[in-house]
């Protein structure tokens, strides 16, 4: 299952932060048994809990990857399976030259993001919900799955914006900043209503969720600047002749 955390500042003082982030960290302990890692620079913080399934001796993860010229230019926070990343990787390796150092689902990602942009996101068949920094260009890269299998929420707060695979974590970040979350009333009557909580609203009017199909960048200091990348298409399918008959003499 895994769950990541990341926290890109707005003062370039993540370092500042990265023992709160350990500390939220631990309410998501239960999606990631097997290890915990955090990484981070001047800018942003990454958690991770890993349940490993994929490569299992070497995708640890926040994951650094980088071309030749730059080994470590990115850093991957990853929630999911990427079910064709071997033919992904198998096409980056001949025609991108890429370079992996793991057998895992992660690198093909980073990897891909690196060659193809944000393009890449609709090449990827699997469920996931992830974050990737780049530490030359300084932006955060992220995408859901795209129908929402893979969780990711969002809080923006006093000192950056955060993101995690469940939102207590954003919340005991935000008590570990003594910032005070409310309720949303709209999504508190949609829940009653419908029996949950329509997307992107969550039940604290501070948190929101990247929406399903839906990828994003965001630099310190600003908000997630969204794309929908897919949105499903259902073509009707013309009832004619006897089975129109037949579905007539049943109504």
């Amino acid at each position: 299952m895994c769950g990541l955390l990341g926290l890109l500042t707005a003062s370039a003082d993540a370092p500042r932060h990265a023992t709160a982030v350990t500390g939220a960290l631990r309410c998501a302990r239960h999606r990631g048994p097997d290890e915990s890692g955090e990484w981070h620079d001047s800018d942003v913080v990454l958690g991770f809990n890993r349940l490993s399934i994929i490569d299992l001796d070497h995708s640890h993860q926040p994951l650094r990857w980088g071309p030749p010229e730059s080994h470590h230019r990115y850093a991957l926070a990853f929630n999911g399976e990427i079910y064709n990343y071997l033919e992904l990787r198998a096409e980056l390796i001949t025609e991108c030259g890429a370079q992996f150092a793991t057998e895992g689902d992660g690198e093909v990602i980073v990897a891909a993001y690196h060659h193809w942009g944000a393009d890449a996101v609709r090449r990827l068949r699997g469920m996931f919900a992830f974050l990737i920094w780049d530490t030359e260009r300084r932006v955060l890269f992220g995408a859901r799955d795209p129908f929402g299998i893979k969780p990711l929420f969002f809080w923006t707060g006093p000192d950056g914006i955060a993101f995690a695979s469940e939102k207590k974590c954003l919340q005991e970040l935000a008590a570990a900043g003594d910032t005070a979350l409310s309720l949303d009333l709209p999504a508190l009557q949609h829940y009653l209503v419908l029996q949950y909580v329509p997307e992107p609203a969550s039940m604290h009017r501070e948190i929101r969720r990247i929406e399903s199909g839906t990828l994003f960048t965001v630099r310190p200091g600003d908000q997630p600047v969204t794309e929908r990348y897919f949105t499903p298409a259902f073509t009707p399918v013309p009832v004619i002749g006897t089975e129109r008959a037949a579905l007539h003499q049943r109504i």
